[in-house]
């Protein structure tokens, strides 16, 4: 009976040695998670994340705008085909043009407004009023296109109303009218004025 139950403990402790070890490789297993837990803490820690910048300054600095030279409004002179011309435009489109056809030496006024709606042949009273106080100059002009009105007749009288500026002149055509800047304007037209036979 002692046999059998010295027998017995023997057995019951052999059999627990397994799970003895067991325990013990998980206990072992835990404190090496918990010695690395605190190295990769310890670690983390060390490794502090680096602030980024905000995406729009990222762009901002990459995309830097290309500074584009200021545009000078004056009058120009141009030859185009049989035509000798000296006109000024204004930033919304808006442009008055002096020209002499060189075939026939006939001179004309184009008045071009792109926010115009006219019907073409239809007719308008126009006139120049200039800054120095002269009398403004009445005439009549035709609608070639949707958005352009061409004086065609005794526009020489016109064109020495703007000439008398001495800063600025109106320029009407019906509801229409702009404000065209006095500076150059003389020397621009008088080749337009040579092609055509006459001077200031």
């Amino acid at each position: 009976m002692m046999h059998s139950r010295a027998s017995g403990k023997a057995n019951w402790g052999f059999a627990m040695r397994p799970v003895g070890i067991a325990f013990a490789v998980l206990l072992g297993a835990a404190a090496s998670s918990a010695a690395h837990a605190g190295e990769y803490a310890t670690a983390a820690a060390m490794i502090r994340p680096v602030p980024l910048p905000p995406v729009k300054s990222v762009m901002h600095a990459l995309i830097r705008p290309v500074p584009m030279p200021p545009q000078k409004h004056e009058w120009q002179t141009a030859s185009a085909s049989n035509d000798v011309v000296a006109s000024f435009k204004h930033n919304d489109g808006s442009e008055l043009s002096v020209v002499c056809n060189t075939e026939d030496k006939r001179l004309f006024i184009a008045f071009d407004m792109p926010q115009a709606k006219w019907t073409a042949g239809q007719g308008f009273d126009v006139s120049a009023l200039p800054d120095s106080g002269h009398e403004p100059s009445p005439s009549y002009g035709i609608a070639t296109a949707p958005t352009q009105v061409v004086l065609k007749f005794d526009t020489i009288f016109d064109v020495w109303t703007m000439g008398q500026a001495r800063d600025f002149f109106k320029f009407s055509v019906g509801d229409f009218a702009r404000v065209f800047p006095a500076a150059n304007f003389r020397s621009a037209v008088d080749p337009v004025l040579k092609a055509c036979g006459d001077h200031w």
